[in-house]
């Protein structure tokens, strides 16, 4: 089966998010924070284990006008829900309105998960559901009275790799981090020095990035538990990603005048297994 991809982005990463996923041998589209993409299941896994940019991966179950709430309740049950929420499945709904007749979330979400069950009810016999079975969120956006609809297969933010897991006061993150990696285009035979390393996200990304590391190795995520997305295809693309991995000499440096900063950047290195390709030390950036 194939779905209709759609990766949100932080706005100015669009066009790299973008050759990410034609260098996965996709055909793109692109649109002010966000890019859509059509493919299968590995598709789906796949974008969530390798994209560096994004910020999630979402399959669109529908897209229309709305300018009532009528329309919006009316058009959200027309989609084929049924499809991609079992019997039991939590559904939580969440989503933004931009420049719309439809301006309250609060209501738009209510509408929404009201049409959403009724469908769901019709199609399972049911007048009540139980919602205690795994979680299928829900993202909505309006924007200039134009409704999509999503369903949410990462659940934690991409940039939420899973090394991290300290972090100094202003940490910078990890989507940004792999963005300016790839916006300096480093030469890996050449060295990369962070002076201000802090908890080492730009030369952890740096060496992952050119190692082609998979930035969702080490995590897990929500589209795992849907049944119509399958285990295997998971497993498969993990160790496709591991199978990919590039054994290339890197020099890279990070410092920081915190030690504190450095003992965290060198675990968060050795939790992604890159701390052999860095070498972080405590220093001033005047004396480098």
């Amino acid at each position: 089966m194939k779905y209709d991809i759609v990766v949100p982005t932080l706005l100015g990463l669009e066009s790299f998010c973008s050759r990410e996923i034609r260098r996965m041998g996709y055909e793109t589209k692109n649109e002010d924070g966000r890019i859509s993409f059509s493919g299968d299941a590995s598709a789906v896994a796949k974008a969530n284990i390798n994209i560096r940019t994004g910020e999630r991966v979402l399959i669109r179950i529908g897209k229309f006008r709305a300018e009532t709430f009528e329309e919006l309740f009316t058009n959200t049950t027309n989609l084929p829900w049924e499809e991609f929420i079992p019997c039991g499945g939590r559904f939580p709904v969440k989503g933004h309105c931009l420049k719309s007749a439809l301006s309250s979330v609060p209501a738009c979400q209510s509408i929404i998960k009201k049409a959403i069950a009724t469908r769901l009810g019709k199609a399972y016999g049911r007048q009540t559901l139980p919602e205690d079975r795994e979680k299928y969120q829900i993202q909505f956006s309006i924007r200039k009275n134009t409704v999509d609809l999503f369903i949410d297969t990462s659940g934690e933010p991409l940039y939420k790799r899973g090394y991290r897991l300290k972090s100094n006061d202003a940490p910078l993150r990890e989507t940004i981090a792999a963005a300016m990696v790839m916006m300096s285009y480093w030469k890996y035979e050449m060295p990369l020095i962070d002076p201000f390393c802090g908890s080492g996200t730009i030369p952890i990304e740096a060496v992952m990035f050119k190692k082609n590391i998979a930035p969702g190795k080490l995590r897990g995520f929500a589209g795992e538990e849907f049944p119509y997305l399958g285990e295997k295809i998971w497993n498969d693309e993990r160790q496709a990603a591991i199978d990919s991995e590039r054994d290339i000499p890197l020099d890279v440096s990070g410092f920081d005048r915190d030690e504190k900063c450095i003992e965290i950047a060198r675990e968060n290195a050795s939790r992604i297994g890159v701390s052999e390709f860095i070498d972080f030390r405590r220093g001033l950036a005047e004396n480098l």
